[in-house]
């Protein structure tokens, strides 16, 4: 009976958070964690957070926690994923999105808009003639990776038309022109 009742013990499970960036979730982190272990040492331990994790998800290590007492398992090591918000992207589940600001003249004759994405790359998208304010374009494959099969989500612009506010009355004129001759 004792025997049995040994066997069921365990040290304990240790929960720490971990800050990422969302650059980190793109590529995944290789980091080392230092962990407070009851009898008051630290210990030092290397993990690896996947890419494609989600803010608020939960990893466990199995055995990676205490291992103070001699003679029963180590507990387990849970590292909870706090993702901090990004000055440009905002994650939708494996898609990023992004908003972009064009004038309303380019969103009537249409014109080319430059960005960079999360990893870096620089793109040039085509905004046709005629996009509508809140039009959203896609770029395939170039948001978050998806943690169980590897494959990316898809960057989305989401094209918003700056209307000015505070026009001369020479630009007051040319638009009433062009709109008597639509």
């Amino acid at each position: 009976f004792g025997f049995q009742q040994r066997q069921q013990q365990r040290n304990k499970t240790i929960n720490i958070t971990v800050d990422l960036s969302l650059e980190d979730v793109l590529k995944g982190k290789d980091l080392d964690a230092e962990l407070a272990v009851p009898n008051g040492r630290k210990k030092i331990i290397n993990i690896s957070i996947p890419s494609g994790i989600d803010h608020g998800q939960q990893i466990r290590y199995q055995g990676m926690g205490d291992a103070s007492i001699q003679g029963i398992p180590p507990g387990d090591l849970i590292v909870n994923i706090r993702v901090a918000p990004h000055p440009i992207f905002r994650r939708e589940g494996d898609s990023l999105v992004i908003e972009k600001n064009i004038s309303m003249w380019e969103a009537v004759l249409g014109c080319n808009v430059d960005l960079q994405t999360l990893d870096g790359k620089k793109l040039t998208i085509t905004v046709p003639p005629g996009t509508q304010p809140e039009t959203v374009m896609s770029c395939r494959n170039e948001g978050l990776p998806n943690m169980r099969n590897r494959q990316r989500g898809n960057l989305l612009i989401k094209i918003k038309v700056v209307i000015p506010r505070n026009l001369t009355a020479a630009q007051i004129a040319a638009v009433e022109n062009c709109k008597n001759g639509f």
